[in-house]
């Protein structure tokens, strides 16, 4: 299947929002900022994902005076979640490209046109990723603890170096820029699994799963360092409630997300035995007993987490994902590899 379809050469930037209004302005300025070659067309699409505010009016009002650069698309989303307001924004894109912007992230002037140029670059990858940097409100300090936590918040590295990033299954939704056709096609048959289980607190890691169908299908993920972008965190968010309940959305994830790293070892070593699934089980309980920090905790007992769930909708996750897998219908990276390192 051809991964970038029969849609125009250009990028189609998504701002999922629910009840954002206070941010969306610095936002908007940053995305009207961008500098855009005469021959990459963009637009934006700002999804109102069920706000009780005035996102639509604010956003329209301050695009029309930053002298509307680009076409912008302003859409309605009732069913709370990211991942909802997602399907709605890439089921009318424009463009063959499409960047993640969330509604407190604010891009570097370059960064459209960067994501453009590896997916130009590269067909094998299927997603790129940039570096993070945090803003918080009235210049306060980020706590002691931030550092250890910062991937929650979606700053920092995403690698040592730029390069291909494969091997971690997955890149931030923040600043995520990957290809529209390629998206469409792996939810078009196979909705996220995610829904599988009916909590909400799972839809937090669709941008995870994103990445993951990704790799499975044999696509690459890509983090370039250069591309840059700011990530306003409100005091609010810097509090260890507020990260211990961010991470533990993560950790109940694992129980579809898990499934899906479970497969990838499955077919790239050819099968696991039941010793190495109770390793890996009982591994990742002992870790996370011994674990300094809720961040290690998690990421121990994830692990092994998943391999303990059962009954109908984890057999259906796991009939799911092998049948992603091996769909020929779906889209598979050009027979020639390309060069990224």
């Amino acid at each position: 299947m051809n991964v970038w379809g029969s849609v125009e050469r250009g990028v189609t930037v998504i701002v999922c929002t629910h009840n954002g209004a206070t941010n969306l302005v610095q936002t908007l300025r940053h995305l009207a900022g961008q500098r855009m070659p005469n021959d990459l067309p963009w637009q934006l699409i700002v999804v109102d994902n069920a706000s009780t505010d005035e996102t639509t009016l604010v956003v329209q009002r301050e695009w029309n005076k930053l002298g509307n650069p680009v076409t912008l698309v302003c859409l309605r989303e009732e069913r709370p979640g990211k991942y909802f307001a997602l399907q709605t924004a890439i089921s009318v894109a424009k463009y063959a490209y499409f960047v993640i912007c969330d509604d407190d992230n604010w891009l570097a002037p370059n960064y459209l046109e960067k994501v453009a140029g590896l997916l130009d670059s590269y067909p094998q990858v299927g997603a790129v990723g940039g570096r993070g940097i945090p803003v918080t409100e009235d210049n306060q300090s980020l706590p002691n603890w931030f550092d250890k936590y910062q991937e929650g918040y979606a700053v920092g590295p995403q690698g040592k170096k730029s390069g291909d990033v494969t091997h971690k299954g997955h890149l931030w939704g923040a600043g995520l820029g990957s290809r529209t056709e390629l998206y469409r096609a792996l939810y078009l048959r196979y909705p996220s699994f995610l829904l599988m289980l009916n909590d909400p607190d799972m839809m937090s890691t669709e941008d995870s799963e994103y990445c993951l169908r990704l790799v499975l299908r044999g696509f690459r993920l890509y983090y370039d360092e250069t591309m840059v972008y700011q990530h306003f965190i409100p005091a609010k968010k810097l509090t260890e409630s507020f990260i211990k309940h961010l991470y533990n959305r993560h950790y109940k994830s694992y129980t579809v997300n898990g499934v899906y790293f479970l497969v990838l070892k499955a077919f790239k070593s050819g099968r696991i035995s039941k010793i190495r699934l109770w390793s890996i089980r009982f591994s990742g309980h002992f870790r996370g007993l011994f674990a300094f920090s809720y961040k290690s905790k998690v990421k121990a007992r994830t692990k092994g987490r998943f391999l303990r769930a059962r009954g109908e909708n984890m057999d259906r996750v796991g009939q799911g994902v092998v049948s992603l897998m091996v769909d020929d219908r779906l889209p598979t990276p050009p027979m020639r590899p390309s060069n990224v390192s």
